[in-house]
């Protein structure tokens, strides 16, 4: 697979992105509600993480609801290396309390909250143009460049979400594709190989 990101047109862009929302959606109204409290990643309950997950919806709405002056980053690996370029002490555990403060925003009927979410998502961006500009965890950047880390975010968590509720792990091909191609344009090819073949760890976001 090519390690650019030329096969990220808008039209495939948007589709993975309706697609990923739509599998979030199936996977929480899946979810049983004796589970919501299980373990869910790490720290997380299943709540948590699915808490943590809503946000790759509610980022789109309100970086749409406050839009920047200037572009910062360009694509969704600038996106990702720009998040990941100054780690700092507490990060993980800023992450982990946003992730808890999402799933009490999810109310006492969870799947029912990430649904509303998503239609508003998906509708607001029905009439949203590709280059309107959002304001993102990195700065300012098109909509049509920031939609594939949403993809990328919801379909990892939404497949941490099936696992942790005894799901399928079974994405749709075009959030897959677009997961794929995101993450192998950012990673180390050998030590990709390597994972993908048994042979090593490999996390590309370390």
């Amino acid at each position: 697979m090519s390690r650019d990101l030329a096969p990220l047109t808008p039209s495939v862009i948007r589709t993975a992105f309706e697609d990923a929302v739509r599998f979030m959606v199936e996977v929480a109204g899946a979810i049983k509600e004796d589970q919501w409290e299980l373990p869910g990643l790490g720290v997380w309950s299943v709540r948590e993480l699915a808490g943590h997950a809503s946000r790759g919806l509610s980022t789109v709405l309100s970086g749409l609801d406050n839009p920047p002056g200037s572009i910062d980053a360009t694509s969704p690996l600038d996106y990702f290396r720009l998040v990941y370029a100054k780690p700092h002490d507490g990060m993980h555990d800023a992450v982990a309390a946003r992730g808890r403060e999402s799933a009490a925003a999810l109310g006492d009927e969870p799947a029912v909250t990430i649904w509303q979410l998503a239609d508003r998502v998906l509708n607001r961006l029905a009439t949203t143009a590709d280059d309107t500009l959002c304001t993102t965890f990195v700065g300012g950047m098109r909509l049509i460049d920031y939609l594939p880390s949403r993809v990328v975010e919801l379909t990892v968590h939404s497949l941490d979400l099936a696992r942790a509720s005894g799901q399928p792990l079974a994405p749709p091909d075009s959030s897959w594709l677009v997961t794929l191609t995101v993450i192998l344009a950012m990673a180390d090819p050998g030590l990709a190989l390597f994972a993908l073949t048994g042979r090593g760890e490999y996390n590309v976001f370390a």
